[in-house]
């Protein structure tokens, strides 16, 4: 058995780094990207009050992070937050 080398072409999003096999994909993934502030998530808010753990989901459920605005955190994550403001 032979071990071949392959080049693989990934497409990556800027804000959150995350990967995709087909460009199609990657861009249905803008509209989401928790990371993209146009999505006005709690990850792109100056109200979201960040866990002490490493991420979103090492922390929940159950973790630190809150919101300034009272607004209940849930996965999937809030988007196009009335109470969203600029970080």
């Amino acid at each position: 058995m032979a071990i071949v080398a392959k080049l693989v072409t990934r497409h990556i999003c800027t804000l959150c780094h995350r990967g995709f096999s087909k460009a199609s994909r990657a861009k249905a993934h803008e509209g989401f990207c928790n990371r993209d502030p146009a999505n006005r998530s709690c990850m792109t808010c100056g109200l979201f009050e960040r866990a002490d753990s490493a991420s979103w989901d090492d922390a929940y459920p159950g973790c630190p992070a809150s919101c300034g605005a009272g607004i209940e955190l849930t996965l999937p994550m809030p988007r196009n937050c009335q109470s969203w403001e600029a970080q």
